[in-house]
């Protein structure tokens, strides 16, 4: 659960501009009752965090007293800290931290200055307890942003002094040996933050140009050989952070006109939708994350004339929607998510007092999978919806029913119609037979006498060539066939099937609606 601050942030962090841009105050928006306060040491204020669980977490920043690079080490979800290192030279700084696992991690930093040649990166392999450096490929120096790649590999980005105060993306498969890797963009750049949501596909957010700059957003994938920029809806700005939940969908969060954006892409940075455009005067939103798929967070820095404050945002919508909510103090400087809440640190340079303010996340249920068919049984099936129900618009019907006819008796059969509404209809032009054999002097009658002359059964057929028009819709209606579903096109109602002796057999089907 890695969270970073932006460079912007971090480049502020060890000067005292920080405590001038650290003041001032916002309208609030919750209730601040929710949120719970824990000091700090005097001095210290932490700003880059990696837990590797809800409980056990790591935090990187500085000791503003002894002007020192601290890490401090947490084992209750972030309640209480305890310094566990701190880099013995003044005015170096640790920027960020990284660790793969509970025992293998990574702190990068350096000293703000280019007359020192030290770009620093610290590595543990016992949970912290001991930190040693790491040698660079730089003759000067400081790295900003670690990214753990998952399934091996470290990257690292920052300055490189020696070769003109260039920016330079280092890599390292093991966090002991590094190798330079260059961006060669069109024009001049500036990164703020590095992605890689897998070893291959990877994300560089910043900016391109000097006087007028532009949002940049490249994409390798191929493991960082080559890069590609990718083009944004956006013609002026900076983006600062990025959040990837897999190689598709990601957001970045920067400004643009003074205002704080926010933009999502659904199909690996192809396409761009924006998603927040927050207003304020010269908002820069320098941090983005996601607690879970729906609760996100983004923070930045907010000018108002003179005075300068950190107004924080969340979405509990998957980042469709973002609003700022009200937190006890502006004077903020990370995220950290451990399980299911947010920590901010928090610091007053005019006091020197540093702590965090904590509250749980929303709670979110996670959507149910259905298990894998097992090979045994076989896959569930979702339910068949029935169509959509029509109207029954005829049937036909050989009246009287459940007769028993005597050789040499007379009985009379009537073919009648039904409409939809179970109305009696006459029908026009009846074709008879008994046993197969047509009735001639039936023909075109509603009713039929017919005289058995042979003992066994009798099956009395009325079929064919009779039309009946509903609501101007003439339908065909055939009924000819034995005991048994008759097949019949789509634009047919129904069929009579068979009369065997002593009942009547009937099959209706459903028709679409009248035409018109």
């Amino acid at each position: 659960m890695k969270t970073h601050l932006s460079i912007t942030s971090k480049l502020l962090v060890p000067f005292i501009l920080l405590n001038a841009l650290l003041s001032g105050g916002s309208p609030a928006l919750a209730q601040e009752s929710e949120w719970q306060e824990y000091p700090l040491p005097d001095g210290i204020s932490l700003f880059e965090f990696d837990f590797v669980d809800a409980s056990i977490g790591w935090a990187a920043g500085e000791d503003n007293l002894a002007v020192q690079g601290v890490i401090y080490h947490t084992t209750d979800g972030g309640k209480t800290w305890s310094e566990q290192s701190r880099w013995p030279q003044s005015y170096y700084y640790f920027f960020d931290i990284a660790f793969r696992d509970a025992r293998v991690g990574y702190a990068a930093g350096g000293k703000p200055s280019q007359t020192d040649p030290l770009p620093l990166i610290v590595r543990t392999a016992d949970s912290g307890a001991t930190w040693q450096a790491v040698t660079m490929p730089a003759e000067g120096g400081m790295i900003y942003d670690l990214e753990l790649v998952p399934g091996g590999g470290l990257w690292a980005f920052g300055h490189d002094y020696a070769r003109g105060n260039t920016e330079v993306i280092w890599f390292s498969t093991d966090g002991l040996t590094w190798s330079a890797h260059a961006f060669p963009p069109a024009q001049q750049y500036t990164i703020h933050k590095l992605a890689f949501p897998s070893a291959q596909t990877g994300y560089l957010i910043g900016e391109t140009g000097a006087a007028s700059p532009v949002p940049l957003v490249a994409k390798t994938s191929d493991g960082g050989q080559t890069w590609v920029e990718l083009a944004l809806p956006l013609t002026q700005g900076a983006l600062f952070d990025a959040y990837f939940f897999n190689e598709q969908t990601g957001f970045v969060c920067g400004t643009s006109q003074d205002f704080g954006v926010i933009l999502k892409t659904n199909d690996g940075g192809a396409t761009w939708i924006e998603t927040a455009r927050l207003s304020g005067s010269k908002l820069v939103l320098h941090k983005i994350t996601f607690g879970n798929p729906m609760t996100g967070f983004s923070y930045g820095s907010l000018e108002d004339g003179n005075d300068y404050s950190y107004p924080l945002y969340t979405s509990t919508d998957g980042g469709a929607t973002w609003n700022r909510v009200q937190i006890p103090i502006d004077k903020i400087g990370g995220i950290g998510l451990p399980g299911d809440k947010i920590i901010i640190p928090t610091y007053d340079y005019d006091k020197k007092k540093g702590g965090f303010i904590s509250k749980p996340m929303p709670p979110y249920t996670p959507p149910v999978t259905e298990p894998p068919p097992s090979q045994t049984q076989p896959p569930i099936q979702p339910p068949v919806q029935p169509p959509a129900e029509q109207p029954t618009l005829t049937s036909i019907q050989i009246t009287p029913q459940n007769i028993t006819l005597t050789v040499g008796q007379s009985q009379s059969f009537t073919a009648t119609g039904y409409d939809q509404w179970g109305v009696v209809m006459d029908i026009n032009d009846p074709r008879w037979a008994l046993n197969g054999q047509s009735l001639p002097d039936c023909t075109g009658k509603s009713t039929c006498t017919i005289t058995p002359t042979e003992a066994g059964n009798v099956k009395i057929t009325a079929s064919d060539k009779f039309v009946i028009v509903i609501d101007e819709e003439l339908v065909r209606i055939t009924a000819n066939r034995s005991c048994g579903v008759v097949p019949l096109p789509p634009n047919y109602a129904f069929a009579l099937l068979a009369l065997t002796f002593g009942a009547v057999y009937l099959v209706q089907r459903k028709m679409a609606p009248p035409k018109g």
